[in-house]
Parts: C-alpha cells; structure tokens; sequence
C-alpha cells in the first residue's frame, strides 16, 4: 500500500539466525536504497560492490544503481564490459579504471558504452613495464576514442597506446582534460581536444605533444581554455614553442602550472621558467618551477 506522497513503505527487514537458532533483524538491510547504495560507493571497488549480491535478493541488484564505478586494479576487460553492460542507474557520473598492459582490444569494447552514459569523470589508466626510461615505449596498437558528449572530465595515461577520434565528435560539456603517455593517429589532433576545455593538462614526456607540427603554425582560437598544467617539462625548445603558442591561442588563460622532470636542474629550470615569463600575458598567473 502506498502512503500519502505515493512511496512503497519499506518491508518488514528479514530475520537471520545466529548459532543458537534465535532470530536478529537484518539492521543493514532494513536502511533506505540511497544509503545503502551511498555506503556500496564508499568501498570504491567495482568487484568488492557486485560480490554484495549474494547477501541477500534485496541486494541483488542495488550495485547496479550506483553513480560511479571503480576498477582500482588491473583485472579482466571483459569483466569491465559486463558490468557496464548489467549497469542500470540512469546516469554514470564516474567511472575509474587501472588495467595493466592494456590494449586496444581490451578498451575498445566498453568504451562506448561510457560515452553513452557518462555525464562526469572518466579516469582511465594503463600501465606499462617501463623499458629504463621516460621514452616512447613503441608502437602498441590504436583504438577509436568516441564522442563523450557529456562527460565534464577525463583523464587518459594509456601506455603510449594510439588514439584516433572522429573529426565530427563534439566533447560539449568537456572542462578539464588529462593527457599522458598517448598517441594522436587520423585526422585527430592536439588542438581538437583542447578547444572546448577550461582546464588542459598533459604530460610533456615523449606524449600528445610530439605528434605533427602543424600546430606550430596554425592559428587556433582555444577562447574557453583558462588553466593549462604540463608536467615533466625538460626545457627543450620544442616545448618552448608550444607554451608559447598556448600564450597565442588562448586568449582567457588565467593561469598555468609548469613541473619539471627530475632530471633537469635546479638552474635549468630557472631560467627555462624565466623564459617563458619573458612572453606570457602579465593577467596569466604562472606557477612554477616545480619537480617531478
């Protein structure tokens, strides 16, 4: 029977039995769905969450309610796609995944199923077995990135994995983005992922900056960009010629953090740091130097 404001009032919570047969009330059980799903968020481990369901029928299906999904070690890809698939909340507002040596074919499957959905932040990491330094690790295969119309952030560090996305997608609600150890393939370029952000970072090291040069001088109008963070700046003048054209595009900029690698010292930094200063807007503020 439903009351006054047209709710089902909760069940009667089930007895379970101790050793000695007598009955206790389920406590856990008898709380409301949002606390119940609230507490399954806080355990920010997709596994962990979905094994839940064999406490109880009531349980069954309350991890497929959640807003966000967390896959905090590496695991089965094909494990990631069913339970996007059995994912029933009407919006996903984050999802967080690690897998380890992961490629193309164990991303592309799911992916556009989170770019249907998701409506917040996206984090996906791949990690590698470095091969004794911070260089491109090779060619490992490339995947298409679908259009996330309604994602607010993403982070991707992909293992120097390749990236093709496709020229009519549109990333409308997109303000902050992350880049690392990535490749740019097809039509795809740094400027298209950059254009309707507010907040751009991304990892200088052998990345999404060492693609085509025809960036160096193509005149782009990045008018939403205000805060850019590049980490693991080694002063080349390569990477001089990039901040330097960011300076040119993006005409809101407010403010940009600079990291160096830890190989480059204290001085170099210096006076990398007081270069770029030499031909940044005085209203931008510049952070820096920094280490990494």
């Amino acid at each position: 029977m439903e009351d006054c404001e047209g709710e089902v009032p909760a069940k009667r919570p089930k007895l379970s039995y101790d050793s000695d047969g007598a009955g206790s009330e389920d406590c856990l059980s008898a709380l409301p769905d949002n606390i119940l799903i609230n507490i399954l968020f806080e355990l920010f481990n997709a596994a962990a969450v979905a094994r839940t369901c064999v406490l109880s029928t009531r349980w069954r299906r309350l991890w497929t309610l959640l807003p966000g999904l967390h896959f905090p070690s590496p695991g089965d890809p094909q494990c990631i796609l069913l339970a996007l698939e059995s994912h029933d909340s009407p919006a996903l507002h984050f999802l967080k995944v690690r897998v380890q040596a992961g490629t193309p074919d164990s991303v592309a499957p799911w992916l556009p199923i989170v770019a249907r959905r998701l409506s917040g932040h996206l984090s996906l990491v791949n990690k590698v077995i470095r091969n004794g330094s911070d260089g491109m690790a090779g060619e490992r295969g490339a995947f298409d990135l679908p259009c996330f119309e309604k994602a607010t952030s993403i982070r991707l560090e992909l293992g120097f994995l390749g990236v093709s996305m496709a020229p009519l997608g549109v990333f409308a609600g997109l303000t902050d983005l992350f880049l690392a150890r990535l490749q740019l393939h097809g039509p795809c370029t740094l400027a298209d992922l950059i254009k309707v952000c507010t907040l751009f970072q991304a990892c200088s090291s052998g990345c999404v900056c060492d693609q085509p040069s025809n960036w160096k001088t193509e005149d782009l109008e990045l008018n939403r960009l205000q805060e850019v963070e590049i980490h693991k700046l080694r002063g080349t003048e390569h990477e001089a010629t990039l901040i330097k054209r960011l300076f040119d595009w993006a005409t809101m900029l407010k403010k940009m953090t600079v990291t160096f690698h830890r190989s480059v010292n204290e001085s170099e930094a210096k006076e990398f740091f007081h270069m770029l200063q030499s031909f940044y807007r005085q209203e931008i503020c510049m952070k820096g130097p920094r280490f990494a």
